[in-house]
């Protein structure tokens, strides 16, 4: 025996190798990584690359024993994978580690593989389609947005402030007397709000209380606390002084909703036409919602339905990324670090859960697509790609899809996407969906 690989099943998706491999095995390449020392090595008594290799031996043996570990441990990690067809879904993980005296060498490696899986029923799951259904008064809705992009500042220069006009303000925060940051230049719409306190109000509610009857050039001090709770501690519950000069007021003009209109905006001659082509687009952002919920359903059913485990690597890896995510979706909303601490239990097990699902499907993804023979080909893939590259708009994602073809996971994630797709059209055409 040279080299001897026993195989046992674990918890959880894994599998442990022990490995055993024995002198006949080991002695031979630590005495090549010995002759490959004897040119660097240094020992004392003897200049660099001249001493003999028995001395070699003596001073670099700790060396030699790491640079075969490094070497050889992962080969026949790997060789024992290969050879005993572990269908390994993650590297394997080395422990206790053992190079006797006789020179044979044992460890474990511990792989994550992947799981064995029973579904439930794949055919004739109910699903509920919402209705879709576009009312007349969400046109309406997108059409007043429309004509508020295209609206335009008409300087008011005969009155004072009111509410709903839109006023150029150059704003600081003074703290102990201190400007906070660089005083800012911006637009803001004045909102009307209840009369508010210092201590309640939010600063643009405090500054459109304050800037009503003003005219440009005038000047304004305004009393702020700090939330209690504000994420910057050294701020919180502080007072401030909040100094607003007033450059520019402003109304909003809008431009009349007629045919010139729905030229100026679209390709549409008149503007039954603009009516009918943001009718369309909404019955089809409804139509890939309804699509999309649909999925969901199906998707939930069938994970819910199957006997199986999830790789705990892979669930932690998925797990990590919908943190971050979650995390810069709570900051950009506004949502500060204190309150995310304050609910981190609730979202750590959400964020479990749904990282969990998300690998159990992956692996009934692949599961169906070879039960049905689904496969995504290396010409779909291209094709996939080269629409990405025409809906590329930052320099970014043009050069990531200029090189795509040296990115393996981008490539694999693509053809999971194509392989999925067909998966799910497999499933629907074996569903029962009702509308809502």
């Amino acid at each position: 025996m040279t080299v001897k690989a026993t195989v046992s099943k674990a918890e959880n998706c894994k599998q442990v190798i022990q490995i055993e491999l024995s002198p006949e095995e080991v002695v031979p390449r630590l005495e090549e990584i010995y002759k490959g020392l004897v040119p660097k090595a240094k020992v004392s008594g003897f200049r660099q690359g001249k001493a003999p290799l028995a001395m070699v031996k003596q001073v670099y043996r700790r060396t030699a024993e790491e640079e075969l570990l490094r070497r050889v441990v992962p080969e026949f990690s790997y060789q024992a994978i290969e050879e005993n067809e572990v269908d390994a879904v993650t590297s394997p993980r080395v422990s206790d580690v053992n190079l006797k005296e006789d020179q044979s060498l044992s460890f474990s490696a511990e792989i994550e593989v992947r799981p064995e899986i029973k579904l439930g029923a794949v055919r004739g799951i109910k699903l509920r389609r919402p209705e879709v259904e576009v009312k007349s008064e969400r046109v309406d809705e997108v059409l007043q947005a429309l004509r508020e992009q295209n609206s335009e500042l008409v300087n008011i220069e005969d009155r004072g402030a009111q509410y709903d006009d839109f006023a150029l303000c150059r704003a600081e925060i003074l703290v102990d007397g201190k400007p906070l940051h660089a005083a800012e230049e911006k637009w803001m719409r004045l909102a009307k709000v209840e009369k508010t306190s210092p201590e309640a109000g939010s600063p643009g509610d405090l500054i459109s209380q304050a800037l009503i009857g003003a005219v440009a050039g005038d000047e304004k001090e305004i009393a702020y606390t700090f939330p209690a709770e504000d994420p910057n501690k050294e701020l919180a519950g502080k007072d401030s002084v909040l100094r607003i000069q007033l450059r520019r007021l402003a109304l909003r003009k809008l431009p009349e909703l007629n045919d010139d209109f729905a030229r100026t905006v679209s390709e549409q001659s008149e503007l039954s036409g603009l009516r009918e082509e943001v009718l369309q687009q909404l019955q089809a952002e409804q139509e890939r919602r309804a699509e999309h919920e649909v999925k969901s359903q199906l998707r939930q059913q069938i994970v819910e339905g199957a006997k199986m485990s999830a790789p705990p690597s892979l669930v932690a890896e998925n797990k990590e990324r919908l943190w971050k995510d979650t995390i810069q979706r709570f900051l950009s909303s506004g949502i500060g670090q204190d309150q995310i601490i304050q609910q981190q239990k609730e979202i750590d097990a959400s964020i479990e859960k749904s990282a969990t699902e998300r690998v159990k499907w992956q692996f009934i993804v692949a599961h169906l697509a070879g039960e049905q023979k689904i496969t995504a080909s290396d010409e779909s893939v291209a094709a996939k790609v080269e629409h990405f590259k025409e809906h590329a708009h930052t320099p970014q994602e043009k050069e990531l899809w200029e090189n795509w073809e040296n990115n393996h996971d981008l490539v694999e994630s693509i053809r999971f996407q194509l392989v999925e797709d067909k998966v799910f059209s497999y499933l629907l055409e074996n569903a029962k969906i009702v509308e809502k």
